[in-house]
């Protein structure tokens, strides 16, 4: 079955969606996803700064297409993906089977160490991903690249 062909209202050729989600948090309760108050610290186990990331998600009747953290260099640490999904519109046309595992949640995260965090958000058929590269000190995470998660309006 062939899909059906798309046409953009006046028959534009492109489209450009930009969705922005605001919130705010008293100093010091902001959402685990921000890289400076992240569980992603020395003697926390995968699997807790996974669960810590999901939480907001969870609670705001969202859910993640792609992994929110992993590993880099070697890429062996993975969160897994899917999670909420059966929330999708029309998911059932899909053979989905459920979320992915995690790969080793049961890992304890190192100093010494850089990850990848990217959380994404999808609501119906809208989706955001944000995230940057973060190496783990001993007192926690440090931020590599600011620029992709804050917003920047240019004159």
């Amino acid at each position: 079955m062939k899909p059906p062909r798309l046409q953009w209202p006046n028959n534009a050729r492109i489209a450009v969606l930009v969705t922005v989600m605001f919130e705010s948090w008293s100093e010091g309760k902001a959402p685990p996803y921000s890289p400076m108050t992240t569980a992603l610290k020395p003697g926390t186990t995968f699997g807790a700064v996974i669960e810590a990331m999901e939480e907001p998600l969870t609670r705001s009747g969202a859910w993640h297409l792609t992994p929110l953290i992993h590993s880099l260099s070697p890429l062996k640490w993975v969160s897994r993906m899917g999670v909420g999904m059966e929330k999708l519109p029309g998911i059932e046309r899909y053979k989905w089977s459920g979320p992915t595992r995690d790969v080793r949640p049961e890992g304890v995260v190192q100093a010494n160490t850089v990850w990848e965090l990217e959380p994404n958000a999808c609501l119906g058929k809208h989706r955001v991903n944000i995230g940057g590269t973060v190496i783990v000190t001993e007192t926690g995470a440090v931020e590599l690249n600011p620029i992709p998660s804050e917003m920047r309006i240019l004159d």
